[in-house]
């Protein structure tokens, strides 16, 4: 999880518009979790092709390509072709029309839920780290976070997480956690995420288990 400096989006926009070149913007994994138009809205981006998955389908196997009109317009008939294993599967459509229905109503609700609970779950972690001095930090967009041991302030590309995040430090606290009833991925180099699933109730269980789970480290 590691946030767009400031100007790096809309320098790569700016780049590509200048020598005519495509625009896209790839948000299979950020696609209906950061905002209902995803990063695109969020940090105000005019893409020419942007490409959705997972959260799309809410589980089940579904993707979108979507673009300008003059882009897409070269699908039809053939003039490119697209293959896709899942295209045309109906099942996958109706699970996406649900989804983004739960997703929008009462003017995107589900949207500030997620951001409010995972604003109260990164600042709990990082109250945490610096109460026992721990050197970890916690890097999110909205719902999106990752939690880092490192004693970096910020990890702002792939090197400096390769050469400054411990590793081993996170998978040993996240293994601890499963023993209080909190499961997170143990591979250090993926995010978490917030789900609307996710209760006020879950934030004190998580932390509370983190807080057990740093005892015993």
């Amino acid at each position: 999880m590691i946030p767009p400096a400031k100007g790096y989006l809309h320098g790569l926009q700016d780049l590509a518009k200048a020598n005519g070149i495509l625009f896209i913007l790839d948000e299979t994994v950020t696609g209906f979790r950061i905002a209902p138009g995803g990063c695109q809205e969020y940090y105000k981006l005019a893409p020419d092709l942007v490409t959705f998955g997972k959260a799309l389908g809410c589980g089940l196997p579904v993707a979108a390509l979507c673009g300008r009109a003059e882009v897409m317009d070269a699908l039809q008939w053939g003039g490119v072709l697209h293959y896709g294993t899942h295209n045309g599967s109906r099942i996958g459509m109706y699970a996406a029309r649900a989804n983004l229905r739960v997703l929008t109503r009462d003017n995107n609700a589900a949207f500030r839920h997620t951001w409010r609970i995972a604003e109260r779950l990164c600042e709990g972690y990082r109250y945490l780290f610096q109460k026992k001095g721990i050197a970890a930090i916690v890097q999110n967009v909205g719902p999106m976070f990752q939690v880092m041991f490192t004693e970096k302030p910020a990890i702002r590309d792939y090197r400096e997480f390769c050469e400054h995040v411990d590793r081993a430090a996170f998978q040993k606290f996240v293994l601890s956690l499963f023993e209080f009833g909190v499961y997170a991925s143990p591979s250090a180099a993926l995010h978490s995420i917030v789900t609307l699933a996710h209760t006020d109730e879950d934030v004190e269980r998580t932390l509370e288990a983190a807080e057990k789970a740093l005892n015993t480290a």
